[in-house]
Parts: structure tokens; sequence; C-alpha cells
């Protein structure tokens, strides 16, 4: 296992879940915007609720694989070092 490489891609999959929530809590920031206001308004507010349970899901995801991946090669490098 090339410990570097995956505690790279661990960090990668963290940022990308840092990126993800920050874009999640502009478009919401946007579309809550009281001052659009109509039935386009409404759909657009009410389809990003439904697909926002899905970013969330996605950024859960993220987070876990990224957080194991650090583990997995922090106890590969306690198993190399034994």
């Amino acid at each position: 296992m090339d410990i570097e490489r995956v505690r790279r891609s661990a960090t990668e999959l963290l940022e990308a879940q840092a990126a993800l929530a920050d874009i999640e809590a502009k478009v919401a920031l946007a579309v809550s915007n009281g001052s659009w206001i109509g039935p386009d308004a409404e759909r657009a507010r009410r389809d990003f609720e439904e697909q926002r349970v899905e970013l969330r899901e996605i950024g859960k995801w993220l987070n876990a694989t990224g957080r194991r991946m650090q583990q997995n090669a922090a106890d590969q490098e306690t198993a190399s070092n034994a």
C-alpha cells in the first residue's frame, strides 16, 4: 500500500465533502431568497429540498470514506513500523 497516496486521496475526499457542503449552503441561500417569488421559485425550492437529501448522503459518504482511508493508512503505517 502506498500510504502517502492513500492519505492524499483521503484528504481529497474530505475536501470534496467540505466543498459540497459549501455549495449546498450557497444554493440554499439563493433559493430561499425572499425576493424570488412565484411558481418557478416555489418549484425551485421544492426541487432543491428533495435533492438536498441526496447531496447530504453524498457528503456523508465522502466524509466516511475519507476518514476510513485515513485510518487504513495509519493502521498500515503502524503495522509497517512494528
